[in-house]
């Protein structure tokens, strides 16, 4: 459950990734937009299998920004899968 960021490097994007395996009861939506907007945050939404593809919306910044995963052995992958994005310079 979000409770809010601390602070943190100015000249570092905030990131943000949400790996999960089922189906949340409480406020995703909610809680991933006010990380959008108080902490400008860029959120990546990870689905092991089970995983509710309407909530990995609801989280995710963008469409482009969720992966799934058939389970958790494959998660060395996330690296390479969202580098891309994430890395400005070096990993």
């Amino acid at each position: 459950m979000y409770k809010g960021l601390r602070t943190f490097r100015p000249d570092a994007p905030n990131l943000v990734f949400v790996i999960t395996d089922g189906e949340s009861k409480g406020d995703v939506k909610g809680a991933a937009d006010r990380l959008k907007l108080e902490k400008n945050a860029t959120i990546f939404a990870v689905g092991i299998d089970g995983a509710k593809r309407y909530q990995l919306l609801e989280i995710a910044t963008s469409p482009s920004h969720i992966s799934t995963y058939k389970d958790f052995t494959n998660l060395a992958n996330l690296r390479d899968t969202f580098a891309s994005e994430t890395c400005k310079g070096t990993c």
